[in-house]
């Protein structure tokens, strides 16, 4: 997710924590150097102490999610409706054209959120056409 949603906007990320250096650290450290009860990331946690604030440091996770759902009312709508909902589209054969309209329809006016059901059926459109 990290990668496309920063390559989307000329962004790189990158990963540090697989520096093979840092891994061969990690990897001789003894296991209760490493976790000390439930405590997740705590040599992390210790070194990010030294430079930032505990709000910060001991913030809850949180999820990074991509705007799917807006997609589908913009960006998506053109390549959903040229390939799910053309006439040679090859999951009709499994799918109510009709009924993935509506689906469309209704996300597109707000009436639900069917963000992950119009993925599917974006993906398995575009996956049978890969493999025919």
């Amino acid at each position: 997710k990290v990668d496309v949603a920063t390559m989307c906007h000329g962004l790189e990320a990158r990963a540090p924590f697989l520096d093979h250096r840092l891994i061969e650290w990690a990897m001789r450290l003894r296991f209760q150097e490493k976790l000390r009860g439930l405590e997740r990331k705590r040599i992390l946690r210790r070194l990010a102490r030294r430079r930032l604030p505990p709000e910060v440091v001991d913030a809850p996770k949180r999820g990074f999610a991509l705007p799917i759902a807006d997609w589908f009312r913009g960006p998506l709508l053109p390549l959903f409706r040229e390939t799910v909902l053309a006439p040679d589209a090859r999951c009709a054969e499994l799918l109510d054209p009709s009924a993935v309209a509506s689906l469309l329809a209704a996300h597109g006016q707000r009436e639900a959120n069917l963000e992950h059901e119009l993925w599917a059926i974006l993906w398995l459109e575009l996956w049978w056409r890969w493999i025919s």
